[in-house]
């Protein structure tokens, strides 16, 4: 809650299910390490292959990592691996995330868009590559995807739970001390003013015309197809968005050579 997502709504539903039946049933959740993002990695001929899947976080714990977590951090780490390797000559991410949080993933973004300069960078997907998974896609100067796979879904938006209603219902009364006029913007126990309430879509809007932006760099979109609405390959392909259909990544590799 309070913020900032780009990720499709079936993800995010999810995820919230996922702690709402960890909070009834009083799971506990313990931390489980695993290998370092050399796992993400394989080396197809003198093409570097980045798997980069699940939900986009930066700086993710070992336990968010473990729950399906994708950590920009180890993304971009790779990438600039194999762009440092002289053995590899292109660089292909290979997509399944459904999006995730915003933050970072501007950074993320021009730290692949450097990548590319260093190396052909190529982002691919069989299954999903949308939302902020899209946005980093787009750092690519070529971008493919089966026909059937879910591409774009180019939206942002920020959740606010407002609990008033509830707690009114209990009985239940805040008493919030606070300093600064906003401090307390997206607090579940007060309804949202007008004004905050544009805050915050003031923030969203910007944040949407730079996820715009990004994947625009490298080619016409349809104006129509970024409104965060998920599209199919075939979908993508008319819209823009990808360059290509390739059914399988093993297709796209031996066409890459």
């Amino acid at each position: 809650m309070s913020s900032d997502w780009a990720i499709t709504n079936t993800a995010l539903e999810s995820i919230l299910s996922t702690l709402d039946g960890i909070n009834a049933n009083g799971i506990e959740a313990r931390a489980i390490s695993r290998p370092a993002d050399s796992s993400m990695v394989s080396i197809v001929g003198s093409t570097g292959v980045i798997n980069a899947s699940g939900i986009i976080g930066k700086s993710l714990s070992s336990l968010e990592m473990m729950c399906g977590g994708l950590d920009i951090n180890a993304l971009v780490s790779s990438a600039e691996s194999l762009a440092n390797d002289p053995s590899v000559n292109k660089i292909v991410l290979n997509w399944n995330s459904p999006g995730g949080t915003v933050t970072g993933v501007p950074e993320a973004y021009d730290a692949l868009v450097a990548v590319g300069r260093k190396k052909m960078l190529i982002s691919y997907t069989d299954t999903m590559m949308a939302s902020a998974a899209q946005w980093l896609a787009s750092a690519a100067v070529s971008t493919y995807a089966a026909k059937s796979a879910t591409v774009g879904s180019i939206g942002v938006y920020n959740l606010i739970l407002d609990r008033t209603v509830e707690l009114a219902q209990a009985g239940v009364r805040v008493d919030a001390i606070q300093a600064g006029k906003y401090k307390l913007l997206g607090a579940p126990f007060k309804a949202l003013s007008s004004e905050e309430r544009a805050m915050l879509q003031d923030r969203v809007d910007a944040i949407h015309k730079d996820f715009k932006s990004a994947v625009t760099r490298n080619r016409n979109v349809d104006a129509g197809a970024m409104e965060g609405q998920g599209l199919t390959g075939s979908q993508g392909l008319k819209a823009g968005i990808i360059d290509a259909i390739y059914p399988s990544l093993s297709s796209l590799l031996s066409r890459l050579g």
